[in-house]
């Protein structure tokens, strides 16, 4: 922008007051003065070729890029709307829209002349974002082509880190077991549960009877100097496999993390970090056209760094000079010896924090899983696995004391849960057998899931083994251990004898659970009766004084409607209160609303509740019957119907014994509810509501 040809241009001014833009010509830039009562607010200018634009606050003495129908607006970017800015503003002289038009030669020449420079603003800024994007893209590739080359042994060295097993495959007609790694066939002796022995290499063999093929995720990390200011560690993902005869590996590059030399840094999204982070796009075309890997800053893929083998060249010359030179010896001892590990959580712990010795202890002492594990427990710039990183030997970074237990995690290459087990037995002196402790890991159950339970190790195995077996086989035992849990903090809760054997192991665990959680279910429903006693004595004016008849109505009818069996009985309330606290207790609709209350008053239908016989006292199902036996609602504990067939055997029992005792009124009562019972149905299908009407339909009994 020419903004000297501008500012010596004085502004053209307007004739009247009022919103006023004044057009005028410099040079080639076209300026539009914007006018407030005369009194000049901004001044617009765009350039006629290029289309440039900004504008000059002559109050601020300050220069900016605005929109034109921005200023328009009174500089409200959000309440700009072009179709009403037209009505607004006056142009001055009377040749302006002219002026214009010969000198922008907008694209469209419809929606008003802000519509039309707005266009031109819009092609301007696009065409300048597609040339800083366009040499954002070459200076992106002209860096990546400065990356060398991948080293040709790159994935053999891989491989021959990441194979640490071979496998033999059945071939069924021979009998025998071909070799992934020499291709050699060699016929079992007997068992072949464990290992055999390949007779062309002589590398021990896992054999494989039923699949063809054998297949390992994994990573590969590439580290490789750039130039003398940033480096690259290549991040891929890769997969293993064994076949008869065969062993490959195939890589796909994901990440490439350039670590920046000499103390330099970057800001991302406002912090500073010393490194450059590149994803893999996938196919996307480069500058000039090609299809391939191509890497930038986005993660449309969802790349993600995994853990992996590190090729054991070029550590040192990546790693020189950046933040992350403290790793180099310790990353070139890894590499060389084929460890597994998550090398990018590693690089992102501060190494002043302990982690690169105990990443050397467990490397050094061969603890190869551990090590794997420990890597990927790293987050947000710390460990938070069972080790103690700050440790000063061994022992303090086990957390351990007897190197018998340590030399065991070792010799079983054992993680971090073997980890946690070995120190929950020096605690508690507790013996931990081979079989027990792989089922314990293999189960994901650590000493925090057993804390309380009344057992040994060794009953409680046996005990989950037999329930897991007989009562849960769809679960996993982890699961099956938080079913007993449940069950022992039920047993506590109710006050059982926890040192019964019977009480704290039952023989069906399932139906135990069931009877406890049913039985705190009761108790709490009980309690809850008693805890909201206050409020109905304080409620019970309130409805006598609003349905006076109501309770009255209920006890005329009491000889009729009550009766019980060996199993069940049917009790008619007293007092409105006791439906109020029944709905609270079994958490459904009824005595909630002044609805079932209203035509108690009016005897168009009736609450009943249904107990079981040896528990008359615990809410278990509430009725809405209308006179006569007509059921119309029978709902429990959260308006379910538990238990529905065998109630509705008594139901239809107490229906035929009440029959008998209907007097002349209530028959009389019952065709009158018939009819209104119509009438409510017929409203909920008039009015769409399906859930309800179903609902009721499904419940609906009539007396015969």
């Amino acid at each position: 922008m020419k903004r000297k040809t501008v500012m010596l241009t004085p502004p053209l001014l307007p004739s009247r007051k009022g919103k006023v833009i004044t057009v005028q010509l410099a040079d080639d830039i076209l300026i539009l003065n914007f006018y407030q009562d005369k009194k000049l607010d901004t001044r617009y200018c765009m350039n006629t070729q290029t289309h440039e634009y900004e504008c000059y606050d002559p109050e601020e003495n300050a220069w900016s890029q605005e929109k034109a129908a921005v200023i328009a607006a009174g500089h409200d970017r959000w309440g700009c709307y072009v179709s009403d800015l037209e009505k607004k503003w006056k142009w001055e002289p009377e040749e302006a829209y002219e002026i214009i038009d010969e000198q922008l030669k907008p694209l469209t020449k419809y929606g008003g002349m802000f519509h039309s420079i707005e266009n031109l603003e819009y092609n301007y800024t696009s065409d300048k974002r597609q040339r800083k994007e366009e040499r954002r893209r070459e200076r992106l590739e002209q860096l990546m082509n400065s990356i060398p080359q991948e080293p040709k042994d790159f994935e053999k060295k891989i491989l021959e880190a990441a194979v640490k097993e071979h496998y033999g495959f059945y071939v069924a007609k021979k009998k025998e077991y071909v070799c992934s790694y020499c291709g050699d066939a060699t016929r079992p002796d007997g068992n072949t549960e464990g290992k055999l022995t390949c007779r062309g290499c002589g590398n021990e063999i896992i054999p494989k009877k039923r699949i063809k093929k054998v297949t390992k995720h994994t990573g590969a990390i590439l580290m490789q100097p750039v130039n003398n200011k940033k480096s690259v560690c290549r991040y891929y993902d890769a997969v293993v496999t064994w076949q008869p005869g065969n062993e490959s590996i195939e890589t796909s590059e994901a990440i490439r993390v350039m670590p920046l030399k000499d103390g330099a840094t970057i800001s991302d999204h406002g912090k500073r970090r010393s490194c450059e982070i590149y994803y893999n796009q996938y196919y996307r075309s480069s500058i000039y056209g090609a299809c391939t890997d191509n890497f930038d800053k986005g993660n449309p893929s969802n790349r993600r760094y995994v853990g992996g083998f590190l090729y054991p060249s070029g550590i040192r010359e990546t790693l020189e000079n950046t933040l992350y030179e403290p790793w180099v010896r310790l990353f070139e001892q890894m590499a060389a010896a084929g460890a597994e590990a998550n090398y990018n959580k590693l690089m992102w712990m501060w190494p002043g924090e302990g982690i690169i010795q105990m990443t050397e202890y467990l490397l050094k002492g061969r603890y190869w899983n551990l090590l794997k594990e420990s890597s990927e427990h790293i987050g947000y710039g710390r460990y938070y696995g069972p080790l103690l990183p700050e440790g000063k030997d061994i022992r303090e970074v086990f957390g351990i004391h007897d190197l018998q237990k340590i030399h065991r995690i070792r010799e079983r290459n054992g993680g971090e849960a073997m980890v946690v087990w070995m120190q929950w037995a020096e605690k508690t002196g507790g013996k931990l057998a081979e079989e027990t402790l792989k089922w314990l890991i293999d189960s994901n159950i650590d000493p925090q899931n057993i804390s309380g339970i009344p057992a040994s190790i060794e009953k409680i195995k046996h005990y989950l083994i037999r329930q897991q077996k007989e009562s849960y086989p769809k679960m996993k035992m982890k699961a099956v251990l938080e079913q007993w849990k449940d069950y022992l903090a039920g047993c506590v809760k109710l006050k059982k004898d926890m040192a019964d054997d019977m009480i704290t192991r039952p023989r069906e665990l399932k139906r135990r659970h069931d009877e406890i959680m049913e039985e705190i279910r009761k108790q709490q429903m009980i309690e809850d009766i008693r805890r909201n006693r206050e409020l109905a004595e304080r409620k019970e004016k309130e409805l006598q004084e609003k349905f006076p008849e109501a309770e009255k109505n209920l006890q005329e009818v009491k000889g009729i409607y009550e009766y019980q069996n060996e199993t069940y009985r049917v009790i008619v309330p007293k007092k409105l209160t006791e439906i109020m606290l029944e709905g609270q207790a079994l958490h459904h609709c009824a005595g909630a609303t002044d609805r079932y209350y209203d035509r108690i008053q009016n005897r168009e239908t009736y609450i009943f509740f249904l107990r079981r016989t040896e528990e008359p006292d615990t809410p278990y199902y509430t009725l809405e019957v209308e006179p006569g036996g007509t059921m119309r609602q029978h709902r429990t504990y959260l308006d379910e119907e538990t238990g529905i067939e065998k109630i509705r055997g008594f139901l239809r029992e107490w229906q035929k014994i009440i029959k008998k005792r209907l007097t002349q009124q209530e028959k009389e009562l019952a065709k009158i509810s018939k009819v209104k019972r119509e009438e409510n149905l017929e409203e909920l299908r008039r009015k769409n509501n399906t859930r309800v009407l179903q609902g009721l339909l499904e419940d609906f009994m009539e007396a015969v």
